[in-house]
């Protein structure tokens, strides 16, 4: 039988807390980026160890900004690998500085219908 995300996250804070009583070892948190997963674990940390830290799986991140660029521009172009660098940068400095950092703007390409 499967457990609901929201048990097994549960389950793994009550083992933590039973390993670690006194909350004198450093915690860690490694999620991916279900937002539903990173609600539930938040809610957790603020609870039982705010000083926590959260570590992002930010793996495949990459590849949906490659899809973005390659929708906005040639493929392998070097607008394409511009935009991309530009965005993994913004995309980096927000997992520094917080949230919500914007993607870099696009330039109008012009399309031609043949």
């Amino acid at each position: 039988m499967e457990q609901e995300q929201q048990e097994v996250i549960e389950a793994m804070f009550e083992k933590a807390l039973r390993r670690d009583p006194d909350k004198l070892r450093p915690w860690a948190v490694l999620l991916d980026r279900a937002e539903k997963q990173l609600d539930l674990v938040l809610a957790l940390v603020l609870t039982n160890r705010p000083d926590a830290s959260l570590v992002l799986d930010f793996i495949h991140v990459p590849k949906y900004v490659w899809k973005a660029a390659c929708s906005f521009y040639a493929v392998a172009s070097k607008e394409a690998e511009s935009w991309m660098s530009q965005a993994d940068l913004r995309i980096s400095r927000s997992l520094r500085e917080g949230p919500k950092a914007s993607l870099p703007k696009c330039e109008s390409v012009p399309v031609t219908i043949s």
